[in-house]
């Protein structure tokens, strides 16, 4: 049983010494990946902020050029409705024409004369400054002439909605409903009272405003989706590949509010096809509408996912690499821990011969050499101690045979005869 016990010991100490490798391993794991964790996120999300902020630079750049472009477009098309308005001629022109009788002969001609004065100042097809040019009576919308002729007579149901010396975004027009979205130019005629009674109206349609935005001259950026927001349930997206705008009806689109509050700006949300974009938005106050330029965030984001890999093997390699080292170095640190508890264990059982060899300078040296000092000084604690039983022994053997001899001379005096 006593040969068994000191392998049992051993066997238990060998398998502290596995636990103790396996439990500082446990702890430098967390230790080391931790901050290779944090680091990796921070990386990403510094790489994710520069990423977003050259996207956002760039549809700033493409929507900005956009911006300028209706701007000069705007400015070209007010100047002759604004110099054909201050003609007197012209203001006499009409006057005649909303003093006549609807339906009369000289309504006809008056007409006809101020059809050939707004083909004049429109221009011809292709060339034409819009699509339709027309004089509206502004009391309640009435279309006195027109070119093409076939809107004459049409109303403008919404025309004391609309802003006056303006050119502005507005959606399907009741008397073209081929259009679904327009660019309209207002520009009242004033007379001499003071008072407008008439107004110049403007319409580019939807294939104007198209040509106006696929310009091959603006700056564009790849993969991305341009929409012309009309708050609080319009947007526009225009189709670059069959060259349309599609008119969709979406109520809460999240750049709304942003974009009629701030002006301009970015953000990230969902699109309406379920598709999450970065967008850049900017608000065109003289134009009643803004422009809206996403760009899904798969594309913007392409670069993210190497980093994203890249880093997770990382984290994978370093796993694999403190599970591996951490046990082996362990493993060599504790064994002359393994030695001492040994050599500890022998002297449990009584062996106080063994000494610990010190070939270290360290703590573990130090503690070598305590455990040889203690052991010295028990080896020299249990020779005195044998010293004394040794001692006592011959002591107590000598007072016995003291005593033997003592009781035999009394038996021998009294046997002896008096």
């Amino acid at each position: 049983m006593s040969a068994q016990a000191p392998a049992r010991k051993r066997s238990f100490s060998l398998l502290g010494q596995r636990s103790l490798a396996v439990r500082l391993t446990l702890t430098l794991l967390p230790l080391t990946l931790l901050p290779l964790l944090v680091f990796g996120l921070a990386a990403y999300q510094r790489s994710r902020a520069l990423i977003r902020s050259q996207v956002v630079t760039h549809l700033q750049q493409s929507v900005d050029a956009q911006a300028q472009r209706l701007e000069d477009w705007r400015t070209t098309h007010e100047v002759p409705l604004w110099t054909a308005t201050q003609s007197g001629a012209f203001a006499a022109q009409v006057a005649d024409l909303l003093q006549s009788q609807q339906g009369s002969r000289r309504t006809s001609v008056l007409q006809e004369e101020m059809v050939a004065r707004l083909l004049a100042i429109n221009g011809q097809e292709p060339d034409s400054l819009y699509t339709g040019l027309m004089l509206v009576r502004i009391s309640d919308g009435y279309i006195l002439a027109a070119t093409p002729t076939f809107w004459q007579g049409e109303y403008i149901a919404d025309l004391a909605e609309m802003p006056m010396t303006a050119t502005h975004v507005t959606r399907e027009m009741v008397f073209s409903r081929a259009t679904p979205i327009s660019l309209v130019t207002t520009m009242p005629v004033p007379f001499a009272d003071g008072e407008s009674q008439a107004v110049l109206v403007g319409l580019s349609n939807d294939v104007r405003l198209g040509e106006l935005i696929q310009d091959p001259g603006m700056s564009t950026v790849p993969e991305t989706d341009l929409y012309i927001a009309l708050p609080p349930d319009t947007v526009v997206h225009f189709d670059a590949l069959n060259r349309q705008l599609r008119v969709i009806r979406v109520a809460d689109h999240p750049a709304f509010a942003p974009m009629v509050a701030q002006g301009n700006g970015s953000l990230e949300f969902q699109d309406v096809g379920g598709e999450n974009v970065v967008a850049y938005y900017r608000w065109l106050p003289e134009f009643g509408a803004g422009l809206l330029l996403e760009m899904p965030q798969t594309i913007a984001y392409a670069g993210l996912n190497t980093l994203a890999v890249f880093t997770v093997v990382i984290l994978l390699a370093t796993l694999l690499l403190v599970a591996v080292i951490v046990p082996v170095f362990t493993r060599r640190s504790l064994r002359p821990l393994g030695t001492l508890a040994e050599m500890a264990e022998r002297i449990a059982t009584g062996d106080l011969r063994t000494r610990v060899p010190v070939d270290h300078q360290d703590e573990i040296g130090r503690l070598s050499g305590s455990f040889n000092n203690m052991a010295d000084q028990l080896s020299e604690l249990y020779r005195d101690l044998e010293n004394r039983v040794e001692e006592r022994t011959r002591q107590i053997r000598t007072a016995a045979e003291v005593a033997r001899d003592a009781a035999a001379v009394a038996a021998a005096d009294r046997a002896a005869p008096v």
